[in-house]
């Protein structure tokens, strides 16, 4: 992968990871805020619940990852 050029030979593969796990957890995000939703089943506040759920899920995504990278950068 083209991001692996940047890293050591032992931190090559990273990427690949990433791309993996990030992929899983939209599947596992989609799925969990859809259960969310559940909670309000065919009322008209059921499409708000899943927007707030797919939110705050990113938002802590968003926080693991740039932990990550950060580690990684060191």
């Amino acid at each position: 992968h083209e991001l692996d050029a940047q890293f050591d030979k032992d931190m090559q593969g990273a990427a690949a990871a990433l791309i993996g796990a990030q992929r899983a957890w939209i599947n596992y995000r989609d799925s969990n805020c859809e259960l969310a939703g559940w909670e309000a089943h065919g009322g008209s506040m059921e499409p708000m619940v899943i927007s707030a759920c797919l939110a705050d899920m990113t938002r802590a995504r968003t926080r693991e990852l740039r932990e990550f990278v950060t580690v990684l950068a060191r």
